[in-house]
């Protein structure tokens, strides 16, 4: 009769509420790490009580004790209750994915290059193709791939955020490895539904081989002297001759102004001297690092020196070409714009030379990046 009572009133209540039968000694609760591996402790509790331990499951599930703060069988020192940790102490999901993705950080470059992107190409037509579709088609995917490589990235490099960078969402399990995954595959998926509905076939290769050289980068191509620069820069840089290509119609591709085609490869050249100049800088900040990943960098296999004179010859050769290229159509306006950034890349090159440390070297990235941005800006006014 007991027995019937108990499950009628007693074993509900411990199954749907978690509540314990009252015990002499208190429970004190409190936050801590959740990263802790747990063991249930009511048997300890049941233990200590004088109570049969096979009644013990009843709450396992709502009650877990570090095991450093086990004491023995029959002792313990303060249990955890996951229930009663108050969820603003909790993290946000999605506050953690933006900064997993970098998406905060990375979307107002990313904007000002797919926008500038399609207005230098066409200036004249701006009002039309920035309520086009495939205009902001091309802009989401931009997005899409440019935080779906972040993630890809974090996701080679745990190994090495977990020295390097433990701050990281998948280091501190804020975002398991499963939610990465399906993060990159949705990324991909929306971008593929985007190029294959509202884009003309003739960009299909453009935006396929820029995923390609994402998804191959950080397993492959990170880890060749030079081309792991060379692929960074190549994929910032088609931004610009992929939004000019998206927001025309392909039949007036040929009856573009040959002096629109030339800004928008005078454009596509500067980014890709300036991405190029900053990845190189960024791996003489992560010498140290690189050498003990095994990352054979300029830096690491040839010194910082060496990485700073095949910069000059970088920034000589592609200054050249955009003087040839703007003599040969008279567009010196252009190279008007080009000399400014230019003069600052120099700028900071030499500051870098004189004196290669951490300091200079940030400023020199800053100033390469106000250089980009600089230059961006004028051929819109």
């Amino acid at each position: 009769m007991n027995l019937c009572w108990l499950c009628i009133f007693y074993l509900p209540c411990w199954l749907i509420h978690g509540l314990m039968p009252p015990m002499k000694t208190p429970i004190n609760v409190f936050i801590n790490n959740p990263f802790i591996t747990y063991s249930s402790g009511l048997h300890a509790i049941a233990k200590q009580q004088r109570r049969p331990s096979e009644y013990a499951w009843l709450s396992s599930s709502l009650l877990r004790i570090p095991h450093q703060y086990m004491k023995n069988d029959n002792e313990m020192e303060t249990p955890i209750l996951h229930d009663m940790i108050p969820k603003q102490n909790q993290p946000n999901k999605i506050q953690e994915w933006l900064r997993l993705s970098r998406l905060p950080k990375n979307i107002v470059s990313s904007s000002l290059l797919t926008f500038m992107g399609a207005y230098i190409s066409h200036p004249d037509t701006w009002m039309i193709w920035i309520t086009s579709p495939p205009f902001w088609a091309a802009y989401g995917m931009v997005q899409c791939i440019t935080a779906s490589s972040m993630i890809i990235n974090d996701i080679y490099d745990l190994e090495l955020d977990k020295h390097q960078h433990p701050d990281r969402p998948l280091i501190l399990g804020t975002i398991t490895m499963n939610e990465a995954y399906v993060s990159v595959w949705t990324l991909f998926s929306f971008s593929f539904v985007l190029g294959l509905q509202y884009l003309p076939p003739i960009m299909d290769p453009l935006w396929m081989a820029n995923i390609g050289l994402i998804v191959l980068y950080t397993p492959f191509f990170k880890k060749i002297t030079l081309v792991k620069n060379m692929v960074c820069a190549t994929i910032v840089a088609s931004t610009i001759p992929f939004m000019a290509i998206a927001t025309i119609n392909p039949i007036d591709l040929i009856s573009l102004y040959e002096q629109h085609w030339t800004s928008m490869w005078i454009t596509t050249q500067i980014t890709f001297m300036a991405s190029m100049y900053i990845e190189m800088l960024l791996d003489i900040l992560d010498e140290n690092g690189d050498r003990e990943s095994h990352i054979q960098t300029i830096p690491v296999r040839y010194g910082p020196i060496f990485t700073m004179q095949l910069l000059r010859i970088f920034l000589l050769l592609s200054y050249i070409s955009i003087f040839m290229q703007t003599a040969m159509v008279n567009n010196y306006t252009d190279f008007f714009y080009a000399n400014s950034s230019y003069f600052l890349f120099y700028y900071g090159w030499n500051m870098v030379n004189k004196d290669i440390n951490r300091e200079n070297v940030i400023k020199a990235i800053q100033m390469t990046t106000f250089a980009l941005i600089l230059f961006l800006v004028l051929n819109i006014l």
